[in-house]
């Protein structure tokens, strides 16, 4: 099939969706339980909670979600979860940013730990 565009789309197989709505669920669990812990325990944005969460709720129902949008619209998921991560990172951000040199450090840091577990 050629798209409008003249790109060459393919259509995916049972195996391509099962597999995204598989990964989209997994990824999706861990996007409800940093969801419930901002919404639940503290977010440095809004601070401590006041809110009861219901921690499996959370997960389980941002799992399905994801893993139903993997279902339907295949690998379009990852792009998504992608989306909603950074969205996270933005909003906790706030309008404080954080200096290079902290990131740059922290850089150093992880990638020497990475050697240093490594040798």
């Amino acid at each position: 099939m050629v798209s409008k565009a003249g790109v060459q789309m393919t259509k995916l197989t049972l195996a391509d969706r099962l597999w995204a709505a598989a990964l989209g669920a997994l990824f999706g669990g861990i996007v409800g339980f940093a969801l419930a812990w901002l919404f639940g325990v503290y977010s440095s944005t809004m601070g401590p909670s006041t809110t009861p969460v219901d921690f499996s709720h959370w997960i389980a129902w941002s799992a399905i979600g994801f893993g139903a949008v993997g279902l339907l619209f295949g690998p379009f998921v990852g792009t998504l979860i992608g989306v909603v991560v950074n969205g996270i990172f933005e909003f906790e951000r706030g309008d404080e940013r954080m200096p290079v040199w902290v990131l740059v450090l922290v850089l150093v840091a992880v990638v020497a730990g990475v050697f240093w577990s490594a040798v």
